[in-house]
């Protein structure tokens, strides 16, 4: 009887360890694929917002937004049928910093999503008509007349920052549907708006990585530094910041409340934990 229990928990073990890797392939599928839709999709959005601009007579600058959060808004359901997929890599260097998952899993993710953008992009210049195409050469990003580099690097860490800890916050369970729901949406609407004076914005390296081989607006050093590895960096401070902000709760909260070590989280912007 003894032995037929451990079989049965040996068993058992087997089938969750299975179906968790299983959990992560598709999560890492679903990455690739919400990212290469993203980024197809995310190709015409200009020419969206001049045909409801010229229709509705609203300022383009104003529709570009509405569409670009309604966009976001309408992926989440997809991203959530994959167990939580993104398709911002900057997402999961935050979370690597901020203890969430594991290092091979989220670089994992990464890869995929890059990979993603790539084949979106790739996709979305072979089979869009030419009169779509007209704003393509902008979907690289560059700063703004008159930014110098310097400005446009520290300006996307900071946006970078401030979305992830916002994003990281959002996804904390004890926080409710509303507050995760909305906080990142508001803040995206906030980013974009400051961004557009000085870097576009990008925060998404993989989209602005994956045009950057078909139209090479700028320099390579301007991509490197501000649409590559400056929302990097500013999504490890964040991740970072966030980490300590946690810790420095949980050592407030704990003496009354006496939580767990560690407090129960989910994934980012509407995803689940790795």
């Amino acid at each position: 009887m003894e032995a037929k229990k451990k079989r049965t928990a040996g068993e058992r073990r087997k089938q969750l360890k299975g179906k968790d890797e299983n959990a992560k392939l598709l999560l890492v599928f679903g990455d690739f694929l919400v990212t290469a839709i993203w980024v197809c999709l995310s190709s015409t959005f200009g020419e969206a917002a001049e045909a409801l601009a010229s229709i509705s007579g609203i300022g383009e600058f104003a529709l570009t937004v509405t569409v670009i959060v309604t966009a976001i808004m309408m992926m989440g359901p997809m991203c959530d049928k994959f167990g939580g997929a993104m398709f911002n890599p900057i997402h999961n260097a935050a979370f690597i910093c901020a203890g969430r998952g594991t290092v091979w899993l989220n670089a994992t993710r990464m890869a995929a999503q890059i990979g993603g953008a790539l084949f979106g992009s790739y996709t979305a210049v072979a089979v869009t008509p030419e009169w779509l195409k007209d704003r393509f050469h902008t979907l690289p990003g560059g700063l703004k007349a008159g930014v110098q580099l310097q400005a446009g690097v520290a300006v996307e860490v900071l946006l970078g920052m401030v979305l992830n800890v916002v994003v990281l916050y959002a996804s904390d369970a004890k926080h409710n549907r509303f507050v995760a729901y909305w906080s990142p949406v508001f803040a995206t609407i906030l980013l974009i708006v400051t961004g557009s004076y000085y870097t576009g914005p990008s925060m998404n390296p993989a989209v602005a990585f994956s045009w950057y081989h078909h139209y090479q607006g700028h320099s390579w050093m301007e991509q490197i530094l501000v649409y590559w590895l400056a929302p990097f960096a500013g999504a490890v401070l964040g991740g970072l910041l966030y980490r300590v902000l946690l810790q420095q709760e949980e050592a407030a909260v704990r003496p009354s409340r006496q939580l767990p070590a560690g407090l129960k989280a989910a994934a980012a912007g509407g995803t689940k934990q790795d």
